[in-house]
């Protein structure tokens, strides 16, 4: 499986974590336990289509614990968080239209020799998965298809609210498929638009 990195483009420090990140990782594709890392474009608050990504999705006061009880809470996300969260929403979306499943990846993602055995393992494992989060947090995770493409039209067709960091809302919208909806056959998952 190939993996996707999620790059700010242009940004010196960003390019220096992908760089370094990408040394990383070149045993396990030497051995062949990832095939390539491709680069993508981060949607940043100064893309051109950045408001038209923002736009896309439900965006809602942040209900995390820290947040809240945080003297900083705040309505919203900031512009950002909001482009971070695009980038990873914009990834799911094409995971979503290809039967070619990739991992994603955060610039900053590296792996670590110690655990070059526990990766290999779950690398092997996260194939026949919906869903493997072997980072942390949104560091390095894969999707199914069928999940991807149901998450994407949970956020941009049912308002599925973003009211938490990414890696919560993932999680949530995990637990909503696996726990709802994959017990009810009569969903067609491919033919939702």
């Amino acid at each position: 499986m190939k993996a996707i990195q999620i790059v700010m483009k242009g940004d010196e420090r960003s390019e220096e974590y992908a760089y370094l990140s990408r040394r990383s990782f070149q045993r396990a594709i030497d051995d062949g336990y990832l095939d390539s890392i491709e680069t993508f474009d981060a949607i940043t608050p100064q893309s051109e289509d950045f408001q038209d990504h923002v736009d896309k999705y439900v965006w809602s006061k942040s209900l995390m614990t820290l947040d809240i009880n945080s003297k900083n809470s705040k309505e919203d996300h900031s512009p950002t968080e909001k482009a971070g969260m695009c980038s990873h929403w914009e990834l799911m979306r094409q995971q979503g239209e290809t039967d070619d499943k990739f991992w994603i990846m955060e610039h900053d993602t590296w792996l670590i020799e110690e655990r070059y055995e526990a990766f290999k393992l779950l690398s092997e494992y996260a194939d026949n998965t919906l869903y493997a989060n072997i980072g942390l947090f949104m560091g390095m995770y894969c999707m199914d298809k069928s999940f991807a493409h149901w998450s994407h039209y949970m956020l941009t067709q049912k308002d599925f609210p973003i009211n938490c960091g990414p890696y919560c809302v993932l999680q949530r919208l995990f637990r909503t498929f696996t726990t709802k909806h994959l017990e009810l056959p009569e969903i067609d998952y491919y033919g939702i638009r």
